[in-house]
């Protein structure tokens, strides 16, 4: 289970990161709002999934700087 968890937090962080990617380069207001809106989903995620984590540590700590390429369904990790 703490692994699942841990694989989802990851997912969350990287996810988060790319919406904040994207938020720079889009020019339209009413998109870059609801891409801020999704990503802040991704915060709440993150911050509601750290506490349940065994290590007891915060995600970003736990994950400093972690990115993977999420274009592919291969590298969720969940079945999509």
């Amino acid at each position: 289970m703490a692994k699942k968890l841990s694989s989802l937090v990851q997912f969350d962080i990287d996810v988060k990161n790319a919406y904040a990617q994207a938020i720079k380069n889009i020019d339209v207001a009413a998109i870059r709002d609801q891409m801020v809106k999704y990503q802040d989903d991704h915060k709440l995620h993150i911050s509601e999934l750290s506490p349940e984590m065994s290590t007891g540590r915060n995600a970003a700590e736990t994950f400093p700087g972690f990115q993977k390429d999420i274009s592919s369904p291969d590298s969720l990790p969940c079945e999509v």
